[in-house]
């Protein structure tokens, strides 16, 4: 920005008019060259001593200007030294902590501006100088997405020397953010802050995206825990499991060593653990328990609190107790479910018959597992052509270590070929919107041609023949 006073004397005003029209500026380089957008400015008048501020866009970076003035049928030029801009933003500091359950981050910024007035500016003058307006405020990550509501916050004025706290919320939990600020000219002023930790109690933040499973009998559940502690200094934390059935046993693993472990530690550079909790559950359990939710807490507490509770990293408390709890705890919810299983068999299952002969069978079904099913579909694929009959087709309902008589019908065509066939046979049903199936049996069918009467009966009558021959032939050699 290049302010044209008309520096024009009275004394001269009587032979030059104290009014200047038509005053042509445009900004140089020392080459001589144009360097400065627009390329020229017109001035139509412009008066005795009055200032005229022009604005232009540098096309080159350089640190003095040449500006050129046409007026009166003469150029004038004049070399000035470009001041560097001492507007400036500071971030004081940048704070992290936990408002219930929120976690918050704190930006202090502070006007640090050093614009020098002249030499009579009054103090008004000089804050008034400095100030900066409409600063917006924004917080990324790394990925350069924008991570805390509100997503800009705009302070609309900072006098010289004064702070602004600004409070955003974030929607993921990090250690550094970049802070991006906009002032005045400055369109992206991006700095990379470390956050630094504050908490009034120095408690380990426990989360866990699945505290909620499912687990089956004589199988185990996992829980991942995503720890973080709002504090600088080393520090080692004890794992604690609180109101877990005693039927259950369990194990914290460290994911990165694949370790047992029951103590956590700390540090400024690893202020993050994620562990695994493994839940075991047992083949057998009170049919009163399963498929229900069993509800119970994982804890991290200090050395002294946990010394207060003694050294069993299993702890049973009484609502009062849990509620005087300090250290940080999450609640997780374990529902067992019996194992599905099926089972069908048969006592005979290969059978020779004839053609025009149909195969009649029976079957056992049997709920093997530790859970009660339903709508069980009986299947029966046979050969091409053969057509089955299966009673009952669905058993509607099979409590744990029942069972039901299946009957079971084959029919062949009626131009079978004499030979051997199969036929397939199973059980299915759905558990959990997962297909539960017993393991298939294979039926072996021999088909053999049924005998004619009329070969029969000639076969009897030379087989009598032939003996009443001999017979006769027998009795003639004895005779002679």
């Amino acid at each position: 920005q290049s302010p044209i006073t008309n520096h024009q004397s009275p004394e001269s005003a009587s032979t030059y008019a104290t009014e200047l029209n038509n005053i042509r500026v445009s900004i140089q380089d020392e080459m001589g060259a144009i360097i400065g957008l627009p390329y020229e400015v017109t001035i139509d008048t412009m008066k005795y001593q009055q200032e005229i501020p022009l604005d232009f866009e540098l096309r080159k970076k350089v640190d003095s200007i040449i500006v050129a003035m046409r007026y009166l049928n003469s150029e004038s030029k004049l070399h000035l030294y470009l001041e560097p801009d001492t507007r400036h933003l500071s971030i004081i500091s940048a704070k992290k902590y936990r408002k219930g359950e929120q976690m918050m981050v704190q930006i202090t910024l502070q006007n640090t501006s050093k614009e020098m007035p002249h030499a009579s500016a009054t103090t008004e003058e000089i804050a008034a100088l400095n100030e900066l307006r409409s600063i917006y405020v924004s917080l990324k990550d790394e990925s350069g997405t924008i991570i805390a509501q509100p997503y800009d916050v705009v302070i609309d004025v900072l006098s010289y020397n004064q702070t602004a706290s600004l409070e955003f919320q974030l929607q993921k939990d990090v250690d550094e953010v970049t802070v991006v600020l906009q002032y005045a000219d400055v369109l992206n002023d991006e700095r990379k802050v470390y956050l630094q930790k504050e908490s009034s109690v120095d408690i380990v933040d426990i989360s866990s995206m699945q505290f909620s499973q499912e687990g089956y009998l004589g199988a185990s559940v996992t829980y991942d825990l995503a720890l973080n502690r709002l504090a600088e200094n080393e520090k080692t934390f004890t794992l604690r499991v609180i109101n877990l059935l005693e039927q259950l046993s369990f194990e914290f693993i460290d994911p990165e060593s694949q370790s047992r472990i029951s103590q956590v530690k700390f540090t400024q550079a690893k202020p993050r653990r994620n562990l695994s909790l493994v839940v075991y559950i047992p083949e057998e359990l009170d049919i009163n328990l399963l498929d229900k939710a069993m509800v119970f807490f994982v804890a991290v507490l200090d050395d002294l609190e946990a010394e207060r509770y003694g050294p069993d990293n299993r702890m049973n408390l009484t609502q009062k107790e849990f509620s005087e709890l300090v250290g940080g705890k999450e609640q997780l919810q374990l529902i067992p479910r019996g194992v599905p299983e099926i089972e069908l068999t048969s006592t005979n299952l290969g059978y020779d018959i004839k053609t025009g002969e149909r195969v009649e069978m029976k079957a056992t079904l049997k709920n093997t597992g530790t859970r009660d099913l339903s709508d069980i579909r009986i299947i029966v694929e046979p050969q091409t052509d053969w057509q089955e009959q299966i009673s009952p087709e669905v058993v509607k309902s099979l409590k744990r270590q029942e069972e039901r008589e299946i009957q079971i019908l084959l029919i062949p065509p009626e131009k079978v070929t004499p030979g051997d066939y199969e036929a397939k046979m199973n059980a299915e049903c759905t558990v959990d919107n997962r297909k539960v199936e017993a393991m298939e049996k294979t039926i072996r069918i021999h088909i053999a041609a049924k005998a004619s009467l009329t070969g029969s009966a000639l076969l009897v009558i030379a087989l009598v023949i032939l003996i009443a021959g001999i017979a006769v032939l027998s009795i003639r050699l004895s005779r002679r």
